[in-house]
Protein backbone atom coordinates (compact mmCIF):
# COMPACT_ATOMS: atom_id res chain seq x y z
CA UNK A 1 0.00 0.00 0.00
CA UNK A 2 3.03 2.70 0.76
CA UNK A 3 3.96 1.51 -2.32
CA UNK A 4 0.72 2.69 -4.47
CA UNK A 5 0.83 5.77 -2.23
CA UNK A 6 4.72 6.80 -2.98
CA UNK A 7 3.40 5.80 -6.85
CA UNK A 8 0.25 8.18 -6.60
CA UNK A 9 2.44 11.53 -5.47
CA UNK A 10 5.16 10.61 -8.39
CA UNK A 11 2.27 10.79 -10.73
CA UNK A 12 0.90 13.84 -9.48
CA UNK A 13 4.48 15.68 -9.30
CA UNK A 14 4.56 14.50 -13.58
CA UNK A 15 3.99 17.23 -15.77
CA UNK A 16 1.97 15.70 -18.62
CA UNK A 17 2.87 16.93 -22.11
CA UNK A 18 0.66 16.27 -25.27
CA UNK A 19 2.36 16.60 -28.21
CA UNK A 20 -0.40 14.61 -30.38
CA UNK A 21 -3.33 16.88 -30.00
CA UNK A 22 -5.15 18.64 -32.94
CA UNK A 23 -6.93 21.63 -33.48
CA UNK A 24 -9.63 21.26 -36.02
CA UNK A 25 -9.68 24.15 -37.89
CA UNK A 26 -12.70 25.58 -39.79
CA UNK A 27 -13.04 26.44 -43.87
CA UNK A 28 -14.49 29.13 -41.72
CA UNK A 29 -11.10 30.10 -40.15
CA UNK A 30 -9.05 30.40 -43.79
CA UNK A 31 -12.15 32.37 -45.52
CA UNK A 32 -11.43 35.40 -42.62
CA UNK A 33 -7.28 34.72 -42.41
CA UNK A 34 -6.95 34.67 -46.30
CA UNK A 35 -5.43 36.92 -47.72
CA UNK A 36 -5.41 38.17 -51.12
CA UNK A 37 -7.86 37.11 -54.18
CA UNK A 38 -7.59 33.56 -53.39
CA UNK A 39 -10.53 31.02 -53.20
CA UNK A 40 -10.85 28.22 -50.76
CA UNK A 41 -11.68 24.73 -52.35
CA UNK A 42 -15.15 23.82 -52.91
CA UNK A 43 -16.14 22.77 -50.28
CA UNK A 44 -19.41 19.52 -49.98
CA UNK A 45 -21.07 18.11 -47.09
CA UNK A 46 -22.48 14.84 -46.60
CA UNK A 47 -26.36 15.80 -45.54
CA UNK A 48 -26.99 12.70 -44.08
CA UNK A 49 -23.86 12.88 -41.01
CA UNK A 50 -23.06 16.36 -41.65
CA UNK A 51 -19.65 15.47 -42.74
CA UNK A 52 -17.61 18.16 -44.87
CA UNK A 53 -14.65 17.74 -47.41
CA UNK A 54 -12.49 19.87 -49.78
CA UNK A 55 -12.52 19.00 -53.11
CA UNK A 56 -9.12 19.45 -54.65
CA UNK A 57 -7.85 18.99 -57.70
CA UNK A 58 -11.29 16.65 -58.51
CA UNK A 59 -10.58 14.33 -55.00
CA UNK A 60 -12.41 14.72 -51.88
CA UNK A 61 -10.16 15.32 -49.07
CA UNK A 62 -10.29 13.74 -46.36
CA UNK A 63 -11.01 10.69 -47.79
CA UNK A 64 -14.69 9.32 -47.33
CA UNK A 65 -14.83 5.98 -45.48
CA UNK A 66 -13.20 3.28 -47.15
CA UNK A 67 -11.95 5.29 -49.82
CA UNK A 68 -7.50 5.75 -50.66
CA UNK A 69 -6.71 9.02 -49.99
CA UNK A 70 -5.04 11.76 -47.47
CA UNK A 71 -6.67 12.69 -44.11
CA UNK A 72 -8.72 11.50 -41.25
CA UNK A 73 -12.07 9.41 -42.38
CA UNK A 74 -14.41 11.21 -40.66
CA UNK A 75 -14.12 14.67 -42.88
CA UNK A 76 -13.57 18.25 -42.01
CA UNK A 77 -15.95 18.89 -38.76
CA UNK A 78 -14.71 16.58 -35.29
CA UNK A 79 -18.08 15.57 -33.77
CA UNK A 80 -17.65 14.91 -30.69
CA UNK A 81 -20.89 12.89 -30.71
CA UNK A 82 -20.98 11.61 -34.14
CA UNK A 83 -24.35 10.18 -35.40
CA UNK A 84 -22.50 7.56 -37.81
CA UNK A 85 -19.26 7.01 -35.44
CA UNK A 86 -19.92 7.80 -32.32
CA UNK A 87 -18.38 9.72 -29.33
CA UNK A 88 -15.26 10.84 -30.90
CA UNK A 89 -13.94 12.39 -27.50
CA UNK A 90 -14.66 10.33 -24.88
CA UNK A 91 -12.97 11.26 -21.59
CA UNK A 92 -14.17 8.84 -18.35
CA UNK A 93 -17.14 8.91 -19.98
CA UNK A 94 -17.54 13.13 -19.21
CA UNK A 95 -18.78 15.46 -22.21
CA UNK A 96 -15.65 17.73 -23.20
CA UNK A 97 -15.96 21.20 -21.69
CA UNK A 98 -15.02 22.38 -25.09
CA UNK A 99 -17.78 23.18 -27.69
CA UNK A 100 -15.69 22.14 -30.38
CA UNK A 101 -11.87 21.21 -31.79
CA UNK A 102 -11.34 24.39 -32.56
CA UNK A 103 -9.43 26.88 -31.09
CA UNK A 104 -12.32 29.51 -30.44
CA UNK A 105 -13.11 28.74 -26.78
CA UNK A 106 -9.54 27.80 -25.51
CA UNK A 107 -11.01 28.33 -21.65
CA UNK A 108 -13.17 25.29 -22.34
CA UNK A 109 -9.98 23.09 -24.04
CA UNK A 110 -7.87 24.20 -20.72
CA UNK A 111 -10.83 22.77 -18.50
CA UNK A 112 -10.48 19.45 -20.26
CA UNK A 113 -6.89 19.27 -20.38
CA UNK A 114 -6.73 20.07 -16.77
CA UNK A 115 -9.57 17.11 -15.98
CA UNK A 116 -7.18 14.35 -18.25
CA UNK A 117 -4.55 15.93 -16.21
CA UNK A 118 -2.68 17.76 -19.06
CA UNK A 119 -0.22 20.39 -18.21
CA UNK A 120 1.06 21.59 -21.89
CA UNK A 121 -0.65 20.46 -25.43
CA UNK A 122 1.14 21.01 -28.84
CA UNK A 123 -1.53 20.93 -31.24
CA UNK A 124 -1.39 19.80 -34.86
CA UNK A 125 -3.56 20.87 -37.88
CA UNK A 126 -6.06 19.11 -39.27
CA UNK A 127 -7.71 20.31 -42.43
CA UNK A 128 -4.07 22.16 -43.45
CA UNK A 129 -2.49 19.05 -43.50
CA UNK A 130 -4.02 17.98 -46.80
CA UNK A 131 -2.31 21.21 -48.31
CA UNK A 132 0.43 19.37 -49.63
CA UNK A 133 -2.03 17.73 -52.41
CA UNK A 134 -2.93 21.31 -53.83
CA UNK A 135 -1.07 21.92 -56.86
CA UNK A 136 -0.73 25.07 -56.75
CA UNK A 137 1.65 26.18 -54.55
CA UNK A 138 0.42 30.38 -54.52
CA UNK A 139 -2.91 28.68 -53.29
CA UNK A 140 -1.94 26.09 -50.71
CA UNK A 141 0.60 29.38 -49.24
CA UNK A 142 -2.33 31.51 -48.70
CA UNK A 143 -4.10 28.54 -46.99
CA UNK A 144 -0.43 28.04 -45.07
CA UNK A 145 -0.80 31.73 -44.33
CA UNK A 146 -4.20 31.76 -43.38
CA UNK A 147 -3.50 28.88 -40.96
CA UNK A 148 -0.53 29.93 -39.31
CA UNK A 149 -2.21 33.45 -38.73
CA UNK A 150 -5.56 31.68 -36.96
CA UNK A 151 -3.29 30.00 -35.06
CA UNK A 152 -1.06 32.65 -33.70
CA UNK A 153 -4.00 35.17 -33.23
CA UNK A 154 -5.59 32.53 -31.29
CA UNK A 155 -2.68 31.74 -28.87
CA UNK A 156 -1.89 35.44 -27.61
CA UNK A 157 -0.86 35.14 -24.32
CA UNK A 158 -1.80 31.90 -23.94
CA UNK A 159 1.60 29.59 -21.94
CA UNK A 160 -0.50 26.22 -22.02
CA UNK A 161 -1.35 25.30 -25.58
CA UNK A 162 1.28 25.61 -28.27
CA UNK A 163 0.92 24.55 -32.02
CA UNK A 164 3.08 23.43 -35.13
CA UNK A 165 2.63 25.37 -38.04
CA UNK A 166 2.54 24.46 -41.56
CA UNK A 167 4.29 25.42 -45.15
CA UNK A 168 3.81 25.33 -48.89
CA UNK A 169 6.16 22.60 -49.50
CA UNK A 170 4.72 22.96 -53.34
CA UNK A 171 7.39 25.51 -53.36
CA UNK A 172 10.47 25.60 -51.68
CA UNK A 173 10.72 29.32 -51.85
CA UNK A 174 7.46 29.87 -50.37
CA UNK A 175 7.91 27.23 -47.96
CA UNK A 176 11.33 28.84 -46.93
CA UNK A 177 9.53 32.35 -46.96
CA UNK A 178 6.94 31.19 -44.47
CA UNK A 179 9.15 29.43 -42.44
CA UNK A 180 10.99 32.54 -41.73
CA UNK A 181 8.21 34.44 -40.84
CA UNK A 182 6.34 32.20 -38.64
CA UNK A 183 9.41 31.67 -36.77
CA UNK A 184 9.24 35.44 -35.47
CA UNK A 185 5.24 35.35 -33.97
CA UNK A 186 4.19 33.52 -31.03
CA UNK A 187 2.20 30.35 -29.77
CA UNK A 188 4.67 27.78 -32.12
CA UNK A 189 6.81 24.89 -31.19
CA UNK A 190 7.52 23.37 -34.30
CA UNK A 191 6.64 22.75 -37.68
CA UNK A 192 3.93 19.85 -39.35
CA UNK A 193 5.86 18.23 -42.93
CA UNK A 194 3.54 15.29 -44.58
CA UNK A 195 5.35 13.27 -45.85
CA UNK A 196 4.80 13.17 -49.51
CA UNK A 197 3.81 16.40 -51.39
CA UNK A 198 1.90 17.00 -54.67
CA UNK A 199 4.15 18.22 -57.65
CA UNK A 200 3.68 18.52 -61.38
CA UNK A 201 1.55 15.79 -62.75
CA UNK A 202 -1.52 13.97 -61.76
CA UNK A 203 -2.32 13.24 -58.16
CA UNK A 204 -1.22 9.58 -57.52
CA UNK A 205 1.51 10.55 -60.40
CA UNK A 206 3.04 13.57 -59.40
CA UNK A 207 3.78 13.28 -55.67
CA UNK A 208 7.39 13.94 -54.31
CA UNK A 209 8.17 12.19 -50.72
CA UNK A 210 10.22 14.56 -48.96
CA UNK A 211 13.61 13.10 -49.57
CA UNK A 212 13.14 14.29 -52.96
CA UNK A 213 16.65 16.35 -53.17
CA UNK A 214 14.62 19.06 -54.68
CA UNK A 215 13.41 20.22 -50.73
CA UNK A 216 17.10 19.74 -49.81
CA UNK A 217 17.29 24.03 -49.81
CA UNK A 218 14.26 24.03 -47.40
CA UNK A 219 15.54 21.41 -44.83
CA UNK A 220 19.28 23.48 -44.89
CA UNK A 221 17.17 26.71 -43.82
CA UNK A 222 15.13 24.73 -41.45
CA UNK A 223 18.28 23.64 -39.48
Amino acid sequence: MKGNEEFKNIIQNIKVIDTDAHVVEKPEHYKKYMEGNYELPMIVEDMRFGTRYWVIDGTLIPRPLGAPGPGPVKGLIQHFDHPRFGKVVDMNRDSPMANDGSLDEIEGRIRDMDRMGIFLQVVNPTLAIPVAMIKDAKVANAMCRAYNNYVSESLKNQSRIKANFVVPLQNVNLAIEELNRVVKMNGFAGIVIPPIVVSDGEVGLGLKTIADDTFDPFWKEES
